[in-house]
């Protein structure tokens, strides 16, 4: 059991801690390697990744969003608008992940929606690394609300442009 328990915690699915036991990190396997896997790469990488990602679940969610989906979107959007205009960082990388999030719901492709949610972390971490002062960013809630509103209107090209575009800037700023 306790060469299991250490087998499961080398891959990722658990994490012991002395006094606490153990609990479970990823019910997915694919998810526990991917997300050790993903770590150990450069911002860089995460960016390039995050652009075919991306991209694409805007061409699909523009495609295939329904009313629902466009309220979490909305929903998640007035959340960034709110935490910008209080400076608050925290709440707005919170707002801005589960505002992607939502875009790759969106996109009704479970494999594209698995992948995703587990580079969350990654994610995270790119965004927080691109935006580290709000007032320094302003254009990051122009940007989502023209992402939103290409999904809204059902133009894919335009919304794949949009996320391409913002994340190769970010990508030129990295090279």
């Amino acid at each position: 059991l306790r060469e299991a328990i250490g087998a499961l915690v080398h891959v990722g699915l658990l994490e012991t801690k002395q006094g606490s036991g153990t609990i479970v990190l990823s019910s997915s396997v694919f998810g526990a390697v991917l997300t050790k896997y993903i770590e150990q790469r450069s911002l860089l990488h995460i960016v390039e990744v995050r652009m075919a990602l991306e991209s694409e679940a805007a061409s699909l969610a523009a495609e295939r969003r329904t009313d629902d989906h466009l309220s979490k979107m909305e929903k998640n959007l007035q959340a960034c608008e709110i935490a910008f205009k209080q400076n608050d960082l925290a709440a707005y990388l919170t707002a801005d992940i589960h505002f992607h999030q939502a875009i790759v719901e969106a996109s009704e492709n479970s494999l594209l929606i698995d992948l995703y949610s587990t580079f969350s972390d990654s994610l995270y971490y790119s965004v927080e690394q691109n935006i580290s002062d709000l007032q320094t960013n302003q254009d990051e809630q122009k940007i989502h609300e023209q992402l939103f509103y290409a999904i809204k209107e059902q133009q894919a090209t335009k919304a794949n442009h949009i996320v391409r575009s913002y994340l190769l800037k970010r990508k030129e700023r990295l090279v």
